[in-house]
């Protein structure tokens, strides 16, 4: 699997823990959700650095052999899966809120 399929798929699988946390734990304390959003930017501050420290993946050198789409600049690391992240993340905590 390669670097940029790792980071997306760490990210898809914390979105969904991040999700149900958030929303078990708003749902514990009868919150409003406020603290659902702070818990979710944790989580994925979180995900930067399991990336780096974790999984070991670091940026890719400008080496012109490598395409354009598998390429890991240092804001790419930050930013891929950001949407997947996000919605997977409103869509358990949304669920949990509602239903449980």
């Amino acid at each position: 699997m390669k670097d940029v399929d790792r980071i997306y798929w760490l990210r898809c699988g914390i979105g969904i823990i991040a999700g149900t946390v958030c929303g078990i734990l708003s749902k514990s304390i009868n919150g409003f959700g406020y603290e659902g959003i702070t818990i979710s930017l944790l989580f994925y501050l979180a995900s930067y650095y399991i990336i780096k420290m974790v999984l070991k993946i670091t940026p890719s050198p400008d080496d012109k052999t490598i395409p354009a789409k598998d390429k890991i600049t240092p804001s790419n690391m930050f930013t891929k899966g950001i949407g997947t992240y996000a919605l997977l993340w409103f869509t358990i905590f949304i669920f949990i809120l509602n239903f449980i």
